[in-house]
């Protein structure tokens, strides 16, 4: 699908509706859209990055016909990740002398996909903060050094004011014919795609991010133009994203609530969780249940980046931490999510552990605090226990 999103700048996106998982292993519930865009000043063309393979025929197709017969002088290749590089190949191949605009580090992971060998093709390697003219164009390259790759580095068109973001305020979620954020309200249609992306694709970079802003900041932005969902076409919603990002980068909470995290094994973990989970609700509280038995870890990793409080229920397994919240901590390492206050409730029949096993994965992270106190359940909750429960609840509520 081509949209103009102004004059001689055109959006190529294309929906992957049928695709199950990104990059083998995070669902996706509506499938998943890749971007490229090209740019024609004073009758020569520029492209800034391709898309997968699963859909690069129709992108082959209508890039033709934007073309028109005429080459494209000028490629801009930001991210090497193979769902933006899949047809960087063919186009070298197909547009012999064509300028391959990249980042050093660049350059040798597009050998590494590909043999260039014979290829007729220029290289300009680009600097940060550099400003680079093309025919009546002036482009400023921001390097965005693991924002998630290393190579990756987005660039802003001065004449048009728009940030080619590459990875970054991308979301999952196919594209339908509303590729423009202003066609419906972002947060409520958008926001919940765009944060499971950012945590679990590019989360554990909250530094880089960080400094990629900042470096943004200094220049004004009308339109963004990610690698995935749709383009921000509009101040308010560049605005509210910029401000996502800065406190996702920041690993501070968006809400004042409770993130509630079930692992059990016969039922019992789940109904104190669920119990624990109600009466917050009862309480005002903003708070979000995830069983994670049930859903996939990456919705419970998104979930941790909106609040700080976070109960995690969990039963005792073979004298270790029940499978599917063992999965969530190490994801949570591994994305070393912070600035967390972390309340912890274990079960166990005869040698409940773990508690003190969740405690010390938890800590392998800085910047996390772990409430004092664990809460036991030996087998399942009984009558008997409802006043220590309310009262590690109150806890929960006030500490």
């Amino acid at each position: 699908m081509i949209k103009e999103i102004v004059p001689n700048v055109y959006g190529l996106f294309y929906a992957n509706k049928e695709e199950k998982t990104f990059e083998g292993v995070l669902p996706l519930e509506k499938g998943m859209n890749y971007n490229a865009y090209l740019i024609k000043a004073n009758g020569k063309f520029i492209l800034f990055d391709t898309v997968d393979s699963e859909v690069s025929e129709q992108f082959n197709c209508e890039l033709k016909s934007l073309l028109n017969g005429q080459p494209i002088a000028y490629f801009f290749i930001q991210h090497l990740e193979s769902d933006h590089s899949a047809y960087a190949y063919q186009i070298i191949k197909d547009n012999p002398g064509v300028e391959v605009i990249t980042s050093p580090l660049g350059l040798n992971i597009l050998k590494r996909f590909f043999d260039l060998d014979g290829l007729s093709y220029k290289t300009h390697l680009i600097k940060d903060n550099e400003h680079i003219i093309i025919e009546d164009r002036e482009f400023v390259t921001l390097t965005a050094m693991m924002v998630h790759w290393p190579e990756v580095f987005v660039t802003y068109d001065v004449h048009d004011q728009i940030l080619f973001s590459a990875d970054a305020f991308g979301s999952f979620n196919h594209l339908k014919q509303d590729v423009f954020t202003s066609a419906f309200d972002y947060e409520k249609v958008w926001l919940e795609h765009a944060r499971r992306y950012y945590t679990n694709i590019v989360g554990k970079y909250g530094p880089q991010v960080l400094a990629l802003l900042n470096k943004a900041k200094e220049v004004k932005i009308k339109y963004l133009c990610p690698l995935h969902g749709p383009v921000f076409d509009n101040l308010k919603d560049i605005d509210f994203i910029i401000r996502k990002y800065l406190l996702w980068a920041s690993y501070q909470e968006e809400k004042n609530g409770v993130l509630v995290l079930s692992s059990s094994i016969y039922g019992h973990t789940y109904e104190v969780a669920q119990k624990i989970y109600q009466t917050l609700l009862a309480n005002h509280l903003d708070a979000t249940f995830i069983d994670l038995n049930n859903e996939d870890v990456s919705y419970a990793l998104s979930a941790s980046f909106i609040y700080r409080k976070i109960v995690l229920c969990a039963s005792t397994f073979n004298m270790g931490i029940f499978t599917s919240m063992e999965h969530y901590l190490l994801d949570m390492i591994n994305h070393q999510v912070k600035n967390k206050k972390f309340y912890l409730v274990e079960n166990g029949s005869w040698a409940p552990s773990s508690g003190r096993l969740m405690k010390e994965m938890i800590n392998k992270v800085p910047n996390n605090e772990v409430y004092e106190e664990i809460y036991t359940i030996t087998s399942a909750h009984h009558p008997s226990d409802d006043e220590r429960l309310k009262a590690y609840i109150d806890k929960i509520i006030n500490s």
